[in-house]
């Protein structure tokens, strides 16, 4: 997040999704491998988002690994989530039994403070949202659960927003469990891969400002050859 100012290539992109993630507290938000979903979240979407008031909350993932010692936990993906979430310095083991409806119910407009801002609307962001199907398989029993707890997270917490984050390989998965989340995940965002112009735009800006500008022509030839390694590697 603190190297936004050299992210290029996604203007249009954050902006689409950011008026999405307005207007609908639940976005499903996928691309292809590689497309650079992260990088959009992390940089341009949150300081776009933070600047139209929400509170968006640290990054997080499902795919957490239990710390040495915890024997076990209600459900493990949301054991992940929060722990990443949780800045309070307490034990890991106090997570255990909670929910996500129990952990976002405790916060107040003032605990979710991110970079000094303050703000009733809290956004979640849950990258590389595929992990609930390839992480933990010894724990499938837990993922129509963490569904539930989600919907139920956002049933008694109006001001919770939700953006989940995955690869387009493993969307067709979420239909056994759509049904369980508000609006049955209909509000959805696909990112494609760069085209060419976003893609110089995305090899020269970060050059130039860092005062390490390419030679003429050579960005351009860098872009050719990542676009040819991209289609020897999709046909």
């Amino acid at each position: 997040a603190e190297e936004w100012e050299y992210f290029f290539g996604r203007r249009y992109e954050a902006a689409d999704l950011s008026s999405l993630v307005r207007a609908n507290r639940m976005v499903l938000f996928y691309a292809p491998s590689g497309a650079g979903k992260s990088s959009l979240l992390n940089t341009a979407l949150r300081r776009k988002l933070t600047a139209e008031g929400f509170a968006v909350l640290p990054t997080s993932r499902v795919s957490g690994d239990l710390p040495e010692g915890l024997g076990r936990v209600g459900n493990i993906f949301s054991f992940g989530v929060l722990s990443d979430l949780d800045g309070s310095g307490q034990p890991t083991d106090a997570l255990v039994d909670v929910t996500l409806r129990d952990y976002f119910q405790s916060y107040s407009s003032t605990q979710v403070a991110v970079d000094g801002h303050e703000s009733q609307q809290q956004l979640l962001i849950i990258d590389q949202f595929e992990e609930i199907f390839t992480a933990h398989p010894e724990a499938w029993m837990h993922r129509e659960d963490f569904f539930k707890q989600l919907r139920d997270a956002m049933d008694e917490v109006p001001t919770l927003w939700v953006i989940l984050s995955m690869r387009e390989e493993n969307v067709a998965a979420l239909d056994r469990y759509k049904n369980l989340l508000p609006g049955g995940l209909r509000t959805r965002f696909y990112m494609q891969s760069l085209d060419h112009d976003a893609a110089l735009r995305a090899i020269e800006l970060p050059a130039q400002r860092a005062g390490r500008p390419f030679e003429p022509g050579v960005a351009e030839v860098l872009v050719e050859n990542l676009c040819l390694t991209w289609i020897r590697n999709h046909t």
